[in-house]
């Protein structure tokens, strides 16, 4: 049962929910629609609505929300964007700005971005399923960290206390901990 109403349903539906501990809230991205904070009593306290946010959405603790839109259909879309409080983009990041290699698949978006997490040091990690790759974001854009090639569509990337990083892989599905240097320290 969906407490909001839906302005674009492609029939994909709800791509993410992040429960926010400090409100008791949750945070959903509906596809097509944007994302929704709901109560518990299933009435929207926020929205930003928009048809560019798909599969990520984390709350930030400045109150911040950060999403990655994955079915960019054209280069030029932002993949990851942060919006304050009120709605306005105070951050957005461009991939085909600052990767120099093709997408090793071409399908459902040019990157299909599909996970962002923001770091400890104030950079962004964010996962771009298309290039088989992880990559750490500053905030002016530059990459200053890339981890390509090592596994297939890389999914829902969590940093360890350890540093290193846990990812879901498919086709095929493993679970892999990966040191910040690229070793697989555990599948």
């Amino acid at each position: 049962d969906i407490p909001f109403k839906i302005t674009q349903d492609n029939g994909s539906g709800g791509m993410d929910i992040e429960w926010v501990p400090e409100t008791d809230t949750f945070l959903i991205v509906w596809r097509g629609s944007g994302v929704f904070e709901i109560n518990r009593k299933k009435e929207i306290i926020w929205s930003y609505e928009t048809n560019a946010a798909s599969h990520d959405v984390d709350r930030l603790a400045n109150g911040n929300t950060l999403m990655v839109w994955g079915w960019d259909t054209d280069k030029d879309d932002p993949q990851v964007t942060e919006v304050d409080p009120k709605g306005e983009i105070v951050w957005q990041w461009f991939a085909n700005k600052h990767l120099n290699e093709k997408p090793i698949l071409q399908k459902e978006g040019f990157t299909h971005a599909n996970s962002v997490v923001r770091l400890n040091n104030g950079n962004t990690l964010v996962s771009l399923r298309n290039f088989y790759m992880l990559v750490e974001v500053e905030p002016s854009g530059k990459i200053v960290w890339k981890l390509p090639n090592l596994f297939t569509t890389p999914h829902d990337p969590e940093i360890l206390k350890n540093g290193n990083i846990l990812v879901n892989t498919r086709q095929p599905q493993v679970i892999k901990e990966i040191s910040p240097g690229g070793n697989i320290a555990w599948q």
